[in-house]
């Protein structure tokens, strides 16, 4: 007996290339605000994440697209938050006192 595959809906629309080439600009903004808010010793991942969606919310042409899938809304929180952990390594290294609660444990 053959399996029927099943398709999948997805919100994703469009290639790979145009996901980078509407996420570039996003990424670029958000990576150095979230190692700025890496760099407040307290302030995590999560707070640069909010406000790197926050921030790209306001700047988009299209803000009722995001919570739909948007590539913008991904890709900015999650390059404000891989840039705060980085960031959160100057308060411990030059301080001793840990940026996130992970580097503490």
């Amino acid at each position: 007996m053959g399996h029927k595959k099943h398709k999948q809906n997805s919100v994703r629309s469009g290639s790979q290339k145009d996901e980078w080439k509407k996420s570039k600009w996003p990424i670029l903004r958000s990576a150095p605000l979230g190692f700025l808010i890496g760099a407040l010793p307290g302030a995590g991942g999560t707070m640069a994440s909010l406000m790197a969606y926050n921030n790209e919310k306001q700047m988009s042409k299209t803000p009722e697209a995001f919570g739909e899938g948007a590539i913008e809304g991904l890709a900015a929180p999650e390059s404000a938050n891989n840039a705060a952990s980085v960031g959160a390594l100057i308060p411990m290294l030059t301080l001793g006192i840990p940026g996130l609660v992970q580097q503490l444990l």
